[in-house]
């Protein structure tokens, strides 16, 4: 995912990150936004949180703004899920592929409409979307902002294991964003936990991702 938010922003862009977790991306965006650009980073875990706010600090960026909440397809309150008290990953499902997660706290759901709307932005270079298995939920909550063609350039980590255990087919979220007049590229596909043999994508010794890039028409 790197080299595509690296090919994916110029100086001046307004950026997005959803699920920013301590902030790798949102730090590679800052550098590559310069001061004139802006990097919206939305992590719901309150120590993961944290850890962004000093990165970003410990790298004198000026252009980022931290949210402290999850990205939906509606603005309310809902509880937050961790695989331990330990964990760094928040996830607004209570069970995943089968397992069931410990309710950790109550977060503010928000989404990329509101956000758009609420900090006046005319438009969002780049929306990058890292959400565990809620991609399709982060993008519902897009509709005003794609409509309206104020999202440019997408780039997310999909969870087709995550969104099946759900019910959600993947082929939903191309259906979805080419509606909206998107050209979309699968750029990479991997495993979890170190496995990269194709033949266990569907095993249980990973979770397959997939990075995927769409572009507005």
């Amino acid at each position: 995912m790197q080299n595509l938010i690296q090919a994916g922003i110029n100086e001046g862009d307004t950026v997005i990150d959803v699920g920013a977790n301590i902030g790798e991306y949102t730090l590679l965006g800052a550098k590559l936004a310069g001061d004139k650009g802006l990097v919206i980073s939305v992590e719901p875990d309150h120590n993961t949180v944290k850890s962004l706010k000093e990165n970003i600090i410990l790298n004198d960026f000026k252009n980022c703004l931290v949210l402290e909440k999850a990205v939906g397809d509606k603005v309310e309150m809902k509880s937050l899920y961790k695989e331990s008290e330990e964990g760094v990953i928040g996830y607004l499902d209570s069970h995943i592929v089968n397992k069931e997660l410990k309710k950790h706290s109550e977060i503010e759901v928000t989404t990329i409409d509101e956000i758009i709307s609420s900090k006046n932005l005319s438009l969002v270079n780049l929306l990058k979307i890292d959400v565990e298995g809620f991609e399709y939920e982060v993008l519902l909550g897009c509709n005003d902002a794609l409509k309206k063609n104020k999202i440019k350039k997408i780039i997310i980590e999909l969870h087709p294991k995550y969104l099946k255990y759900k019910g959600i087919d993947e082929d939903l979220i191309y259906t979805f964003l080419r509606k909206y007049g998107f050209n979309i590229k699968k750029i990479q596909e991997k495993l979890t936990a170190g496995v990269n043999s194709r033949q266990k994508f569907e095993g249980e010794t990973g979770i397959r991702t997939s990075n995927i890039l769409a572009i507005k028409n």
